[in-house]
């Protein structure tokens, strides 16, 4: 899928190949007069994009690179999917395709030189000296790259780092790993995904088998689990020859869960983590520089309560920043320092207090909690320079077609910028959560076209409920980790909760919950209910008497099992008549809009709706209350 100019091989203009789309296009555009400027001749990027962008975002050339999601359209029988690339594996798409390679050749005999500029220039491996990548050394990239390299990197520079350990294979990390939890991470992983917190190992399991092929293989890294971490600053930086770097700013990290999201400026770091993290920043930066890197590239750090710092990864790369730190910068133009380190031309020294604003700026992901969402509406609500030449404005933007679905990936951008950074952080969340809960949808009935092919169990002819047993709590704990969702993917911390009150711990309303488990004539466990004999405070919805109500939790039934099998009305029925042994008159029962297909099931076994309580789980995370005579 593409689109180029019909005379891209005649024309006069230089064509270059731009990674650099959707929230950097305003960058591309600042690259193309740079290279005009620098070479006297009209340049013009080819635009490399994982789908094609809405109607309001029109490039004049670009070749839609993603193998992977045309044949998932084929797979499923649906052009209106979209599935966004790991950076790593565009490139890897764009060095093996035919048709790019065939462009490449026809414009080199017209320009001879052909520029390529990557966000990272990891697997990159198009060996041809007269394509000119506009960033490190692909070979350096993907050297440091590697997260078992950074800490071989951290070791061999005697930098302070938290205690990890690595394993050759997920069969190695298995039989060695003996703490939980454990901060689990895949060696080439960004951005936070493929990394996560594990608690057990069927959830070591369950994360490893989500990982794409570059990183099933191994190694892996187990990292001990920082606790109480009150900052989690970037350092971006610059080399500019063999024992340069230098610093061009440090912000803080927007993370959701541990995935990234977008930065905030200026650091809450203290001035002394500050002076630190810029020394370890050049230390390593001039340690790359000896293997023949140049260019940008970022260093991410944790900051616990009790002052530790340390660094967690190498970013060698441009960063998710990179469009703000290029249009903070009023007297040092970054890209024009790129370019000319890309032509090993020479660099003028720089002060980086020369790059610093004396206002805060913020930009922010427009990903959505979850996957499989419907986009509902193309935005683009100011310029993306607004929030530098007008402090205290706003960009939001959204890239794809409406009416499509998400399967994954990042689609929007939003930017913002003002005087006061604890009023702009605010705003931000704010305003980025209304925006991921108004304009995408959930849909339900693409997972279950995309789910993985799983082994269906028969028609369940006998069904049988009983308490849980505590040996049980794992395998409950996988029916939950199959539902149980929230915007990084599974919802971890609540489902160990629900383990917790499993085990019998209180729950935050300082009750007992008690289970029951759904059971075919094997003993496989097909489902799980909980039940309390008082109720939370949605009872207030309902216009019921306490002390004869009782209420309904958790009640989830394995994907495994056939929709309209009776587990779910089984499990409801036993619970509601636990109740009823209680000498409870009512039952009361809230469900979340993350499960609002199942609000049809309740009112289907009897249950009548008390209504809705808005933002009972957060911004936009609205529920249902039911109530039921038992």
């Amino acid at each position: 899928m593409e689109q180029l100019d019909s005379d891209i091989f005649t024309n006069d203009t230089q064509y270059y190949f731009s990674f650099l789309t959707d929230r950097f296009i305003e960058i591309t555009n600042r690259w193309t007069q740079a290279l005009t400027n620098k070479f006297h001749r009209p340049f013009k990027p080819i635009f490399l994009l994982p789908y094609i962008h809405n109607h309001l975002f029109t490039e004049d050339n670009y070749i839609v690179i993603n193998e992977r999601l045309f044949k998932k359209q084929e797979q499923y029988g649906r052009k209106d999917i979209i599935e966004l690339l790991y950076p790593e594996d565009m490139n890897k798409q764009f060095s093996a395709s035919s048709f790019v390679n065939e462009v490449i050749d026809k414009l080199k005999k017209k320009q001879e030189n052909v520029y390529v500029l990557p966000f990272t220039s990891a697997c990159l491996t198009i060996h041809d000296p007269n394509v000119i990548i506009l960033g490190p050394l692909p070979e350096v990239a993907a050297k440091f790259d590697d997260k078992v390299e950074h800490i071989r990197t951290f070791q061999h520079l005697n930098i302070k780092m938290n205690e990890v350990e690595v394993h050759s294979s997920i069969e190695k990390l298995k039989e060695n790993q003996k703490t939980f939890p454990f901060f689990f991470s895949a060696a080439f992983s960004s951005g936070g995904f493929e990394s996560h917190v594990i608690h057990t190992r069927a959830e070591l399991d369950l994360f490893y088998k989500k990982l794409r092929p570059l990183n099933a293989k191994g190694p892996f890294i187990a990292a001990k689990l920082l606790e109480h971490i009150v900052n989690a600053p970037n350092v971006s930086a610059i080399v500019t020859s063999e024992n340069q770097t230098q610093i061009i700013c440090i912000s803080d990290q927007i993370l959701r869960e541990n995935c990234y999201m977008g930065n905030l400026y200026p650091t809450a770091a203290s001035p002394l983590h500050q002076d630190m993290m810029k020394k370890i920043s050049i230390t390593i930066g001039n340690y790359m520089s000896t293997f023949g890197f140049r260019g940008l590239f970022g260093i991410d750090f944790l900051i616990t309560q009790d002052g530790s710092c340390y660094p967690t990864d190498i970013n060698p790369r441009r960063q998710g920043g990179y469009f703000m730190n290029v249009l903070m910068s009023k007297t040092v133009d970054i890209i024009d320092m790129e370019l000319s380190i890309a032509l090993d031309e020479p660099i003028t020294s720089f002060n980086s207090e020369d790059i610093y604003a004396n206002y805060s700026w913020a930009h922010h992901k427009l990903a959505p909690y979850y996957h499989n969402v419907e986009i509902l509406e193309e935005f683009e609500e100011g310029s993306p320079t607004d929030p530098f030449t007008t402090i205290g404005s706003v960009y939001r933007a959204q890239y794809y077609p409406k009416n499509h679905v998400l399967l994954s990936g990042n689609p929007g951008f939003y930017a913002a910028s003002g005087y006061d950074k604890k009023q702009l952080k605010h705003a931000v969340e704010t305003d980025v959560d209304r925006i991921i809960s108004t304009k995408f949808m959930r849909r339900p009935d693409i997972d279950v076209i995309t789910q993985e092919p799983i082994e269906q169990n028969p028609p369940v002819s006998e069904i049988f409920i009983q308490p849980l047993h505590p040996s049980e709590i794992e395998a409950a704990s996988l029916i939950l980790q199959q539902h149980i969702k929230d915007p990084g993917g599974i919802a971890w911390d609540e489902i160990h909760a629900i383990e917790q009150y499993m085990k019998g711990k209180t729950d935050e309303n300082g009750r007992k919950r008690f289970y029951l488990t759904a059971h075919d004539s094997a003993g496989q466990i097909l489902g799980i209910i909980g039940y309390c004999s008082s109720p939370s405070k949605i009872i207030s919805l309902c216009n019921l008497p306490k002390d004869q109500t009782g209420e309904i939790v958790n009640m989830f039934v394995s994907s495994s099992a056939y929709h309209g099998g009776g587990i779910g009305k089984k499990l409801f029925n036993t619970a509601c008549h636990a109740l009823k042994n209680e000498n409870k008159i009512y039952a009361v029962l809230d469900c979340g809009i993350r499960y609002k297909e199942n609000w049809n099931f309740f009112e289907h076994i009897g249950c009548t709706s008390c209504g809705i309580i808005p933002n009972k789980y957060g911004p936009g995370w609205h529920t249902k209350v039911f109530k039921i005579t038992l």
